[in-house]
């Protein structure tokens, strides 16, 4: 009797970890409103086709990662100012993209989320990390835009704190 309850336990468990699981699996929709305006967003690495592919495949990550299933996020990008920027060093080698404090990662945007038609937050946010050198994220991180994802990914965290509980900070940084 003891070992079926503890069968019974153990897979009220895992489909309790299931569910905590299948619980975050929320939508994102980005749109890039004229892109061929934004300050920052390409160099001889990466064409503004595939700098906002990048980005585009973040931030839909994000949601589906830190939102409920049944929440819609809608982002519309204003701007976007990559991290460093790229000096020619020579005619030879690609540009290279030097990161310097003086030109921190920056993007603008409108949000909203939704679930089931109704808006629940929403609003303009112009997001700048001046100390992008200082925090977690590696120089010689091998991720595209290492420092760019984790202006958002802060953000994400910021703004949709994955416990209920948890008061949401400023959506400024």
């Amino acid at each position: 009797m003891y070992r079926k309850r503890s069968g019974v336990m153990s897979l009220a468990a895992l489909l309790l970890m299931t569910g905590s699981i299948a619980a975050y699996a929320g939508t994102a929709a980005v749109q890039f409103i004229e892109p061929e305006r934004y300050a920052d967003v390409s160099d001889r690495v990466l064409t503004r086709e595939e700098a906002l592919a990048v980005l585009d495949g973040h931030i839909r990550d994000l949601a589906s990662k830190r939102l409920p299933a049944a929440h819609q996020l809608t982002v519309e990008v204003l701007d976007v100012d990559l991290a460093g920027e790229p000096e020619r060093r020579s005619t030879r080698f690609y540009d290279l993209r030097v990161m310097r404090e003086t030109t921190p990662p920056a993007a603008r945007f409108r949000y909203s989320l939704a679930e089931g038609g109704r808006v629940l937050k929403s609003g303009e946010v112009q997001l700048r990390d001046l100390a992008y050198l200082r925090a977690g994220t590696s120089s010689r991180s091998s991720t595209a835009l290492a420092y760019d994802r984790e202006l958002w990914t802060r953000w994400f965290k910021e703004t949709f704190p994955s416990s209920p509980g948890k008061a949401s900070k400023s959506s400024k940084l």
